[in-house]
């Protein structure tokens, strides 16, 4: 994935490693904010988390807020590519800028 195709908060995705290819499919993300996300799609539906504070350990991705659940595939899909992911990505990302500068 082109990490420059994503942007949170005008600064650029610093690393996204693609943990798991199918069942669940899974992604690291680090924002240059120091903020990790955690993409997961697993039965037909992409969560996608985002630690509260600048951290190095994924599991405070796992266990922080959700900012896009959604379903894309039936119950028996659970790979995705990332093309298909890409678009998903910047609209939750983007969401939570404008709520986080509502704030």
């Amino acid at each position: 994935m082109n990490n420059k195709l994503i942007s949170y908060k005008g600064q650029l995705i610093e690393s996204i490693i693609k943990t798991c290819e199918a069942f669940p499919a899974q992604w690291e993300i680090k924002l240059n904010n120091g903020r990790m996300v955690y993409v997961r799609y697993r039965s037909g539906y992409l969560s996608i988390t985002i630690s509260n504070n600048p951290t190095d350990d994924i599991y405070e991705a796992v266990r922080g807020e959700e900012i896009c659940r959604i379903q894309l595939g039936d119950c028996f899909d659970g790979s995705l590519e990332d093309e298909e992911l890409t678009p998903h990505l910047n609209k939750a990302l983007q969401k939570l800028d404008k709520e986080e500068s509502n704030d």
